[in-house]
């Protein structure tokens, strides 16, 4: 539809011989995606009118993503084409708008001002900044469209609004020119241990335990720094002037080339970064919040600021009227008003800026967003969904409409959003689960299997878009012992193979039985009756029959490799080969995995769960493969795994909302006294489940005075309920074993009455065959408040109705009795007794309530909860329980607690209540020189703004051995002025020198990583660029130290299109190791550098050139396919031509398209004298 919409519109434009945009008229097609225009402009003489041209190269994106070039005529006069040309390549524009900008940027006002769109940062402006009004009605505003003018009340402002950040406890960081109106990057950072999270969920969310990173949030201001009231007052318009990123840091914020990396790559899924140079990486639900931050933030912040809303009410309003949030005819419900629920978490996360501003407000000035600070604003807001994540959807971020309580986030019971929580990388990486934490994927693996086996799976993996087998082949389920086959194959329907003397099919109630014909030995189907159509494509999966012999069933699972030889269909190797594959034709009967799961019965579903599983490799199978390498994923084990298993698993170990982490046998943190059981750390609830519970123990021991507040006890459930428990966490809603002492959950300091409980008829049967753990019980131990006579019940059994009274603390499971030994590798994680020491710190235990385990006492090691100072040494009499000692820390500093705490030694959470002037996070860390200088006001009120030319100031003791300067740019080809330059290539070229300067001289010289040298540029068309500072580790660093080897030299060459082309990126010197030696880094023998991005298929219009030189920098930085390394001999400059042949030779090999235009751009607009690159 793109180039009929174009047509369309500027047909309605041609129709018209004077529009009713000021200064143009006379618009003509010249060409597909070609149009003129005549721009007619006041003078002192009157007016004139000048002939330009404009361009849409790709008129099929139109009117979203596609890019204008505006030309304008020889006779143009210089003033008039540099306002054009400072327009820039204006992507995503309608026509009527374009032409709309260009009327701005060249028009006088009444004033006599030119009305400019963008700014001139060289200039000396004095004056207002062109902000965006708040109509009095609290209506749409009309935002500012280009780079915002630097004076002195922007500056003041832009203070402003920083240092409200600072103010509230966060850390405030910058990079790039934001002083001077250019793009720019601002960080707001809070230390994870501020924010009240448990221990067990910073493990669960795969943070440091110790709080010690930083939760960052970034925001790339595209056209300069932008005020909340200068922005679209929707998400989607407002993403084109800013964006967010969220990550964790270990610094307060991220160095600049990793800043910018952030935002010009994928998110991943929170897998922890092996680089351990690496100080800016996702965190598990980086994702998440940037959709929300891209298509929620600013839209609420507006129905927030016009209806007087919280958070909450804000965001019901928008999901009630989507589309509608500004309409005034809406009856507003009470709904929409109710308080935030904030949770109980620390200050620094209840805060809320929009609310504080609001109460300091006149009534009459409440419409107007002058006085908010978006970084604040927006660094609250990811607070509230990061810390509070699991009480929202993942996927749509509606609240989830339950009560359960998670360790983990998930989503709503939405059948979308569960398939794109699975399928766009929203949920955790199944393969780094595998890896890292194996016996944990067996673990959750067996419990779905029980579960589904014995029929206890209370929810299912639907919205998946899953195909599997008709539930026909799933009748008549008798699961064989374990020890028959390590494969658990369903038998199919019984078909007289001798009555089928055709392959016709015979239908069943839900599916359909084909017969043909298999040869084993080729992994070929035969299909007797050519007059068909295939029933089969590529890709399926299919379960066959091959025989039904004595001894062994004969079934297979197969996927459909290529069926364009039909009637004979080529098959992958079977997953299950019980017979000798015979090089013969024989008759088989078999099912198409094409039902939809959806569509099944509940029980029909648990059986194809269970067959499903049942073809499984196990756990160690799948980790050996996903170790032949890091960028290996398990869906690509296509001929072993069908895709209905890979998003099954996916499901298992994605929907698991609590923390559960292997204890080793050696570990410190196992318990003593139960040697025989595999033990794992397990942690449910919410993220400040913890806290509330730790609050619920410091309340009642001192209401009660209590010496041990606390006990440990054990909790028993059958085998087919852990997955489930897991799930939903422990609850008494559902009555297994009688209530026969009230209701509540059961609990027991006799390990042997827990053990009663677990048992379950069948159990011994239902265990995954695979399984390497092949449980066959499975028990929790709890820590619980010690107020036995305010439980439900205390006698024989602990019942415990107040669930903020209970603690998960550790599973314990132990393999089926009846499972042969070789099958069981539980002995090789649980040791004899006598084979393992007490642990050397403790927690005391209440004498009078201390759990009996299989061969008594059991010793609980002092890690059991998140407790530091609650400790004693196996061979201590007593314990100091003074409840005035406070917790101290090694990291205190100036005698000074690390913790603001009201706590005791039995009350050791971290919890940060203010932010004074003891804040870890905004006086422990040393800020940055050019972020402090940020918060110092100039000294007069319209003080000159500094254009750029003054340097940063660089560290005292120097980051790097680059010394900027030192380039004898004498021993270059230097090329003069090309004859094919143009007025608008030219006049954006300068305009993106400019830009790369401001920056340059705005970043020390060790983040930015390159380096050019602006009192040897004679030639816009002809850049020198050094690449310095690699990070130590790579070999190319190692490499240029060993040679004294200070930079990378790179000749960026640009053609008579730019930006509508690539330029052309070769490195001049030292010469690269060449890739059939073993080199990498993307260079090519020729020097240039091969890199989709630099031909037509990768290039865009809009890349900016720091963009380019940051690209290039992290290729010659990539281990992929192989690192850069230095030429071990003669070292001599790279000739152009042997570069600009390895670039057409690299564009062919992959399949690139060279730009027109490239041999000219090449040889600086020399004569190719009959050159093969052209």
């Amino acid at each position: 539809m793109g180039r009929k919409d174009f047509m369309a519109d500027l047909a309605i434009l041609e129709a018209n011989a004077n529009t009713s945009i000021d200064g143009i008229s006379n618009i003509h097609s010249v060409g597909d995606g070609e149009f003129t225009f005549e721009l007619t402009l006041a003078t002192d003489a009157g007016s004139a009118s000048y002939h330009m041209t404009a361009l849409i190269p790709e008129v099929a994106n139109y009117p979203k993503t596609h890019v204008y070039t505006i030309f304008a005529a020889d006779d143009t006069p210089n003033d008039v084409g540099s306002k054009i040309a400072e327009l820039g390549p204006m992507p995503g524009r309608s026509l009527n708008t374009m032409l709309t900008e260009v009327s701005n940027a060249t028009h006088l006002d009444d004033d006599g001002d030119t009305v400019m769109t963008g700014s001139e940062p060289e200039s000396d402006i004095d004056g207002d900044s062109q902000f965006g009004e708040i109509s009095d009605d609290g209506g749409e505003k009309t935002p500012t469209t280009g780079l915002t003018l630097p004076n002195a009340k922007f500056l003041s402002r832009v203070r402003s609004d920083l240092r409200m950040a600072k103010n509230s406890g966060f850390k405030v960081g910058h990079h790039g020119a934001i002083l001077e109106g250019g793009d720019c990057y601002v960080s707001v950072s809070c230390r994870i241990a501020k924010l009240g999270i448990s221990e067990e969920a910073r493990r669960a969310w795969n943070l440091k335990e110790d709080g010690s990173d930083y939760l960052v949030l970034l925001i790339y201001y595209r056209r300069g720094y932008q005020h909340l009231d200068q922005l679209p007052s929707d998400s989607r318009s407002a993403q084109k002037l800013v964006d967010f990123r969220v990550g964790l840091s270990s610094t307060y914020k991220p160095s600049y080339v990793e800043t910018v990396r952030a935002f010009v790559t994928d998110t991943g899924a929170g897998v922890p970064s092996s680089n351990q140079s690496q100080t800016f990486w996702p965190c598990f639900i980086s994702v998440p919040l940037q959709e929300l931050f891209k298509g929620r933030f600013i839209t609420l912040t507006n129905v927030r600021l016009n209806y007087d809303m919280s958070w909450s009410g804000a965001e019901m309003y928008l999901d009630d009227h989507q589309a509608l949030a500004y309409e005034s005819n809406f009856d507003l419900g009470e709904k929409y008003f109710t308080p935030e629920r904030t949770g109980n978490f620390p200050s620094v996360v209840n805060q809320d800026h929009l609310t504080n501003t609001y109460c300091a407000m006149e009534e009459n000035t409440r419409r107007s967003l002058l006085g908010l600070s978006l970084p604040l604003l927006a660094m609250q807001y990811l607070l509230r969904h990061f810390v509070r994540c699991t009480e929202f959807c993942l996927v749509c971020h509606c609240r989830l409409g339950t009560e359960l309580e998670a360790i983990k986030p998930y989503v709503c019971d939405k059948d979308l959003c569960l398939y794109q929580y699975m399928h766009l990388g929203f949920g955790p990486s199944i393969e780094h689960e595998i890896i890292s934490q194996p016996q944990v994927t067996d673990l959750l693996i067996s419990f779905c299997y029980t579960a589904a086996f014995l029929g206890k799976l209370s929810t299912y993996p639907t919205g998946l878009n899953m195909y599997v087998l008709p539930s026909a082949a799933h009748k008549g389920l008798n699961i064989p012992p374990s020890h028959a086959t390590a494969f658990y194959v369903m038998p199919l329907a019984t078909t007289d193979l001798s009555a089928a003397e055709t392959d016709a099919t015979a239908t069943s109630s839900t599916g359909i039985l084909h017969h043909a014909k298999y040869n084993g030995a080729k992994c070929e189907l035969l299909f007797e009756s050519q007059a068909q159509t295939c029933p089969v494509k590529p890709n399926d999966w299919i379960a066959l029959q091959l025989s039904e012999t004595e001894e062994t069933p004969g079934f297979g699972h197969c996927r459909v490799l290529d069926t364009n030889l039909y009637p004979v269909v080529h098959l992958s190797k079977p997953v299950v080969s019980p017979v000798e594959a015979a090089n013969s034709f024989l008759p088989v009967t078999f099912y198409i995995y094409d039902q939809k799961l959806d569509d099944f019965a509940a029980r029909d579903k648990q059986e194809a769960v269970v067959a499903l599983l049942g073809l499984l490799p196990s756990v160690s199978e799948m980790k050996d493969y996903l170790s032949k390498s890091s960028q290996t994923r398990l869906g690509s084990w296509s001929n072993r795994l069908p895709n209905a298993l890979v998003q099954l698993l996916r499901w298992i170990i994605a929907s698991s909302r609590a923390c559960i982490m292997e204890v080793a046998e050696t570990d410190k943190d196992r318990v003593w006294g139960m040697e025989k059981w595999a033990q794992f750390r397990f942690a449910m609830g919410a993220p400040d489940k913890e806290r509330r519970f730790r609050d619920a123990v410091q309340e009642t021991a001192k209401r009660l005075s209590l010496q041990h507040p606390t006990l440990f006890a054990f909790h028993g459930s059958p085998l087919q309920n852990w997955h489930s428990i897991i799930r939903e966490g422990l609850h008494f809603k559902d009555t297994a074993h009688g209530r026969a002492y009230g209701h509540g959950v059961y609990h027991s300091l006799e390990f042997q009455t827990s053990l009663s409980y677990t048992q379950s008829y069948s159990a011994h049967q239902s265990q995954w065959p695979q399984s390497s753990l092949q449980i066959g019980t499975a028990m929790a131990l709890n820590e619980l408040v010690n107020a036995p006579k305010e439980f439900v019940s205390s006698s024989p059994h602990l019942v415990v109705a107040k669930l903020d009274w209970i603690q998960t603390r550790y599973l314990f499971v132990r393999e089926n009795q009846h499972t042969p030994q070789r099958f069981n590798q539980l002995s090789s994680v649980a040791g004899a007794p006598s084979s393992i020491s007490k642990p050397s710190q403790v927690r005391p235990q209440d004498p009078r309530m201390t759990p009996h385990g299989q061969d008594g006492h059991i010793i609980v090691p002092a890690k059991a909860n998140s407790d530091k100072a609650n400790l004693k040494s196996t061979n201590q009499e007593q314990i100091n329980t003074d409840p005035s000692r406070v917790l101290s820390s090694a990291g205190s500093r100036s005698g000074k607690s690390m913790f603001q705490s009201k706590g005791t030694a039995n009350d050791p959470i971290p919890i940060y209540e203010d932010d004074s002037e003891e804040d870890i996070d905004t006086n422990s860390v040393a800020t940055d020189a050019e972020d402090r200088m940020l918060f110092e006001e100039d000294t007069t009120a319209d003080a000159p703004v500094d254009k750029g030319k003054n340097k940063v100031q660089e560290p005292a003791v120097p980051m790097t051995d680059f010394v900027p300067g030192a380039l004898d740019h004498s021993t270059l080809p230097i090329i003069n002025s090309p004859g094919y330059a143009t007025v608008s290539a030219t006049k954006r070229l300068q305009q993106d020198f400019k830009a790369i300067l401001k920056l340059q001289n705005s970043t020390p010289t060790h983040e930015l990583g390159w380096y050019t040298n602006p009192e040897h540029l004679t030639n816009v068309y002809q850049w020198i660029v050094e690449l310095h500072s690699f990070e130590e580790t790579l070999p190319l660093a190692k490499d240029m130290k060993e040679k004294g080897i200070k930079s990378v030299v790179l000749e960026i060459r640009f053609g008579r299109d730019h930006p509508m082309s690539p330029p052309f990126v070769r490195v001049i010197r030292p010469r690269f190791l060449d890739f059939h030696q073993g080199g990498g880094g993307h260079v090519t023998a020729g020097g240039a550098l091969c890199m989709e991005l630099l031909t037509n298929n990768g290039w865009s219009a809009v890349t900016t050139i720091e963009s380019v030189l940051l690209q290039v920098r992290l290729a010659m930085s990539s281990h992929e396919p192989r690192p850069a390394r230095l030429s071990k001999g003669y070292q001599v400059d790279y000739g152009v031509r042997e570069a600009a042949e390895a670039y057409i030779r690299a564009c062919r090999t992959h399949g690139w398209t060279v730009p027109p235009g490239f041999a000219e751009m090449a040889t600086g607009g020399q004569s190719t004298g009959g050159s093969a690159y052209g």
